[in-house]
Formats: C-alpha cells, structure tokens, sequence
C-alpha cells in the first residue's frame, strides 16, 4: 500500500502541488468561511472590540488541547521572541 497525499484545504493543495511538482489525490475543503474574516471592514471592528490595533501582530493558533497538537511547544517557541 503506497502513500496518497491529502490536503486539508487549497492552500494546502496550492503548496503541495508547488512543493513536488504533482497534485495532492484529494482535498478536503476547510469547513470555515475564511475569507469573511479577511474583509478589511471585518478586520478593523474585531480589533478595535477586543482592544488590538491595527499594526499589533497577532498570532493564532487553533487545534484541541491534546499531546498530538502539542500546544506546549507553541507556548514555548512564542516565548523566546
């Protein structure tokens, strides 16, 4: 039994196919409407409701608290910047 690549997402797909040169055997699309969030209107009202600014970076980070996603080393690696 060989591997067959699956990607989560068309991004993903998009960076697989560059990264080697051949399509993933499938694509599972995310089940969120991101590009909602990327509206500039969207954008600005969510920031200035919880206190960002408009040039402050924020990351984000999503995915269960379980050893697999490992979110310690998330904490870890942010904290030495």
């Amino acid at each position: 039994c060989g591997v067959v690549p699956i990607a989560v997402g068309k991004a993903v797909a998009d960076s697989f196919r560059e990264m080697y040169g051949f399509p993933a055997a499938a694509t599972i699309p995310n089940g969120i409407d991101v590009d909602r969030f990327w509206r500039p209107e969207t954008r600005h009202a969510w920031r200035h409701a919880h206190g960002f600014g408009a040039d402050d970076f924020l990351i984000v980070s999503t995915g269960r608290l379980v050893p697999q996603k490992n979110p310690a080393a998330i904490a870890a690696a942010l904290a030495t910047r």
